[in-house]
């Protein structure tokens, strides 16, 4: 079962932030992380023009849009990108790793996952531990995992 869990902090009186944005921790296996990944939409960087109606579309930029998720139910902005960009979808990372780890016979469910996600999980970083059998020290003293 993932949980969420307290890491260590500098300043016991602030949270821990990701650019500002307050962050939070999930362990589990990584088949137990899919859930506290949110989904996001690309739309344009417009602006309404309330005299007449009419949106100005900016032309070089789009929003990244968070899709309601878990107890917020609204949509939320969280950021600004080029028409270029190309943002890899969180669900994306985790089901290459899955693919990547069952192509190679380790089930997902032996693969520990420490999951740290922003406030409205715009950033994440993911570490996966494979399983004790899989540690290797390579003579130096300091193994492997």
């Amino acid at each position: 079962m993932t949980k969420r869990t307290n890491q260590p902090q500098l300043s016991l009186s602030a949270p821990p932030k990701w650019f500002n944005s307050l962050v939070s921790f999930f362990s589990g296996t990584l088949s137990e992380i899919g859930p506290h990944l949110p989904e996001f939409e690309r739309r344009p960087f417009a602006l309404p023009q309330f005299e007449t109606k009419l949106t100005r579309i900016n032309e070089r930029l789009d929003m990244i849009i968070r899709r309601p998720f878990g107890k917020d139910r609204d949509f939320v902005p969280v950021g600004i990108v080029s028409k270029e960009y190309a943002p890899v979808p969180h669900n994306e990372v985790v089901n290459t790793a899955t693919k990547a780890l069952e192509n190679v016979h380790i089930s997902p469910k032996d693969v520990k996952a420490d999951l740290r996600i922003t406030e409205y999980g715009e950033r994440i970083t993911l570490s996966l531990y494979l399983p004790e059998k899989y540690s290797f020290d390579p003579g130096d003293g300091h193994p492997m995992d």
